[in-house]
């Protein structure tokens, strides 16, 4: 059996997408995740507005006016959402560059 980092199994060597996945070592998996560290320092600014530092950028979180926000920054859901979708289009571009497919149009939505 070939044990993929997605817990899919098969009896055989894949010879499609997860392959790239069963290629990999314990030791590289156990590597990388000791490597990859994120640090995010959020601080509240007032009312319901947050300052959150990534990799060097800031990000504003606020809510709405009705709220007690205000509307200075996207929702913290709406920012989840897009870390979702970009994680999700990264993952689909990567995939199409190891197939030697140069992606023409990505476009994710709800």
């Amino acid at each position: 059996f070939f044990q993929a980092e997605d817990g899919i199994r098969d009896v055989e060597r894949s010879r499609g997408l997860g392959d790239v996945y069963k290629r990999q070592t314990q030791s590289t998996w156990v590597i990388n995740q000791l490597i990859m560290k994120h640090i995010v320092n959020t601080s509240w600014e007032g009312k319901m507005k947050f300052d959150s530092v990534v990799s060097g950028h800031h990000i504003i979180l606020d809510a709405t006016n009705e709220v007690g926000g205000e509307n200075a920054g996207p929702r913290p859901k709406e920012l989840m959402l897009s870390a979702l979708a970009g994680c999700t289009g990264m993952d689909v571009v990567s995939i199409l560059k190891k197939m030697k497919v140069e992606p023409c149009l990505l476009y994710t939505s709800p």
